[in-house]
């Protein structure tokens, strides 16, 4: 089976499964996974230094970058939780598809350019109609969500059967398992829609393994044990301060709910600066120049100063800065 696919797999697995078996009341779970999600976004910043030095490099993105982050504060302001979850389905949805692409076909970049933008619209109506808040708050437009999905889903299979004599088997097979799944979603949405907590999970997971997968990939030992290390902490003090604490000085649950919610919100709009995996539209914003065919032709050389900096990993600092790189060239 694929690395990758499996990665991706596991990665479901494990947060289908950590609630269910390992969880006995829904509330130790989210005491778990909010300080695990509130880890992830805390170090996007720090593990985004490329982004960050380029963004600030002319006086427009300085512009753009204020604007953004002044925009993110000011959704914030409003506390309207539902933009979370609006804001997440992209956020998520551009991750996996993009991440994948230039993963899997990398060399295909230029050709699957159809397949990828109906992989995302696919996978957007599927989330919205299978997960609860969408239902709830917009119920008449329920049919109109099964009717993009099939749609949408249909015009993605015509491209993959155009593209299968392009394709090697793993290829296909990795092109498709996002799809299936979010089928698979879709599906026991019509039955009992779900919690986006089952998305959100999956998403801190995926991006937990990928950059430690990557960073074994290159035996980058020591900035593995950072990154790990660096979560785990925050998680931990997270635990120490949440409602179920049985420390004296700890979080309301208003107080967690609120930083999870909105500290997630502010992390998903302020991406948009410190990644490449979403349209090729919206980076150049902030990175003028940018394109996601220059980011993997540089891949084997940003790839290849990776695998040199491993020999350098016995300085102290050396750790943090391959680390640093790894992380950099997976965004």
């Amino acid at each position: 089976m694929p690395s990758y696919l499996i990665l991706r797999v596991v990665a479901f697995l494990v947060s289908v499964i950590l609630p269910v078996f390992f969880f006995a009341r829904y509330e130790l779970f989210a005491a778990f996974a909010i300080p695990l999600t509130i880890a992830h976004y805390s170090l996007a910043f720090p593990y985004s230094k490329k982004y960050l030095a380029s963004v600030v490099k002319t006086p427009q993105t300085r512009l753009n970058f204020a604007l953004l982050t002044a925009s993110a504060f000011a959704l914030c302001t409003i506390k309207v939780p539902f933009l979370m979850f609006v804001t997440f389905v992209f956020h998520h949805v551009f991750s996996e598809v993009y991440i994948m692409y230039e993963n899997v076909l990398p060399k295909l970049w230029s050709q699957t350019k159809a397949l990828r933008v109906a992989s995302i619209v696919s996978n957007l109506f599927g989330y919205f109609a299978a997960v609860r808040p969408a239902r709830k708050l917009f119920p008449s437009l329920e049919y109109f969500l099964y009717a993009g999905y099939a749609i949408a889903t249909v015009f993605f299979l015509f491209q993959l059967y155009k593209m299968r004599k392009t394709f090697t088997r793993e290829q296909l097979i990795n092109s498709t398992i996002f799809e299936t799944l979010v089928l698979a979603f879709v599906v026991a949405g019509m039955l009992r829609p779900l919690p986006p907590s089952i998305f959100i999970f999956y998403h801190v997971i995926f991006w937990l393994f990928y950059p430690s997968y990557k960073m074994l990939a290159v035996k980058q030992w020591k900035p593995l044990s950072i990154f790990l290390g660096a979560n785990a902490a925050i998680t931990i003090v997270f635990m120490l301060l949440s409602p179920l604490s049985p420390l004296p000085i700890k979080m309301t649950s208003e107080q967690m709910i609120g930083l999870f919610t909105y500290g997630a919100l502010f992390h998903i709009i302020t991406s948009m600066a410190m990644t490449s995996a979403q349209p090729a539209w919206i980076t150049p914003i902030f990175h003028p120049g940018f394109t996601h065919e220059g980011k993997l032709a540089n891949a084997a050389v940003t790839n290849a100063a990776v695998a040199n900096a491993a020999a350098a990993t016995a300085d102290a600092a050396t750790p943090a800065a391959a680390a640093e790189k790894v992380l950099a060239s997976v965004r």
